[in-house]
């Protein structure tokens, strides 16, 4: 059960953060690395700060990974807002609108994800080492396949957490994952303009 640390409790770690080894340096660095580009709106570079301090500060409070992985959605969804729809007197669709149409624009691809490259690199090694062993190939989706898969995902996962079943506290890696994820995702929002 969460609760509101006392005040002599408010500059120590949460006591979960014992089952990990990584260091307030270590996440700090981490996070510094995370940068958007100067072409994102000031405004989504400005939530996005926010969001990564969040994340810091869950060394403090654990369920601060939570939220700080939750704002990862709206976050996008702004950047969706502000990329598609720059004048704020249109009325923007939904995110899972949004996603699809930067999608099929090619605002999105799969390659701007370095989590997906280096899985399509293990594939590949994977698939070299099978082909050689004489085994069937390339067990992955297609690239178009990813993206679809993202389109569907990404706003069932923003709904899953916007309208919860219950508190469930997520890991630290999954935050830092989705801040990672939403900074590849947003700076190749912005990385064109048409």
């Amino acid at each position: 059960m969460e609760r509101l640390k006392t005040l002599n409790e408010v500059l120590e770690p949460d006591t979960r953060m014992s089952s990990f080894s990584t260091t307030l340096e270590s996440d700090h660095e981490k996070l510094s690395q995370m940068v958007l580009s100067q072409k994102v709106p000031e405004d989504v570079r400005s939530y996005f700060e926010t969001i990564k301090n969040l994340c810091l500060y869950g060394r403090f409070v654990y369920a601060f990974y939570q939220v700080a992985e939750w704002l990862t959605y709206p976050l996008m969804e702004l950047a969706l807002r502000e990329r598609l729809y720059p004048k704020k007197k249109e009325r923007a669709p939904g995110f899972r609108t949004l996603l699809k149409r930067a999608i099929e624009r090619g605002l999105i691809k799969e390659e701007s994800f370095s989590h997906v490259r280096r899985i399509r690199q293990q594939q590949a090694m994977m698939d070299e080492a099978l082909r050689h062993a004489g085994l069937p190939v390339n067990l992955l989706p297609p690239a178009d396949t990813y993206l679809q898969i993202l389109a569907e995902t990404l706003p069932s996962l923003r709904n899953y957490f916007a309208h919860p079943r219950a508190f469930a506290i997520q890991t630290p890696g999954g935050a830092f994952f989705s801040i990672r994820f939403a900074s590849e995702f947003i700076n190749q929002l912005f990385e064109t303009s048409d």
